[in-house]
């Protein structure tokens, strides 16, 4: 579904990515974990198109995808929800969803109007399917911090993706929404076909979820495989897994 070949990013002189490769199955889950500063939200960022590569090439669907708008990238179908939550607060539950339903229906400015009615079935399609049916009618901003992320990809979702990219899914969460969260993930991909790709620093969480997993070092891919042969591979164990078993 997704191919990244060699793709490079600098920022100013110094090199985010410097020749990163990787691929996604259709219908898989691949991880990408590495250190803090090892390149992984720019890599994000560049194939969503929120950043342009200095080299390199991004295929979708076989469809080049490097030299498109955000916008462009989310209308072929990748949709990503970020570290940082990024909801209307003082907004309704229902209505962060309905509003982006709509505006990917290119109906935005009929958030208000009899328009907005037309959209309240797949409104809560979206909100069933993250089970956050029951807080439709809660403000946004009241919501714990779990379920605020978990609306985040509710609102990554109003825009039928065929990729979900999810950056640290479960930064900041405590252990019992984290364990939701990772459900959901399996949910997603289970029953409604999804594929996701992630990047997460709770290497036990990835390692359990992840059919795939990329090793990024320093802007550049490591090794991508199985968990098991990640676990396995010297390199990675001593880079960051904590040396040898």
């Amino acid at each position: 579904m997704l191919r990244v070949e060699g793709i490079c990013k600098t920022f100013d002189r110094f090199q985010a990515l410097g020749g990163a490769d990787l691929h996604v199955g259709a219908g898989k889950i691949v991880a990408v974990i590495g250190p803090n500063g090892a390149g992984k939200s720019t890599m994000f960022k560049v194939i969503t198109g929120h950043l342009k590569p200095d080299a390199g090439r991004i295929l979708f669907l076989g469809e080049p995808i490097s030299s498109l708008s955000p916008h462009e990238v989310c209308r072929k179908g990748i949709s990503m929800a970020f570290q940082i939550v990024n909801i209307f607060p003082r907004m309704s539950v229902f209505e962060n969803v309905q509003a982006a339903v709509l505006s990917h229906r290119g109906q935005a400015s009929n958030i208000f109007s009899s328009a907005a009615k037309m959209a309240v079935r797949e409104t809560m399609e979206i909100l069933e399917s993250v089970r956050l049916e029951k807080r439709a009618a809660s403000i946004a901003g009241t919501l714990s911090y779990g379920d605020q992320k978990v609306l985040e990809i509710a609102i990554a979702l109003s825009t039928e993706p065929k990729l979900l990219i999810l950056d640290e899914p479960t930064a900041g969460m405590s252990s019992e929404e984290a364990a939701v969260c990772t459900g959901l993930i399996r949910k997603l991909t289970a029953e409604h076909g999804l594929t996701v790709l992630f990047c997460e620093h709770n290497i036990e969480l990835v390692l359990s979820l992840s059919d795939e997993i990329m090793v990024l070092q320093a802007g550049r891919t490591l090794i991508q495989d199985s968990p098991e042969a990640v676990q396995q591979s010297p390199a990675v164990r001593e880079a960051y897994l904590g040396g040898a078993a």
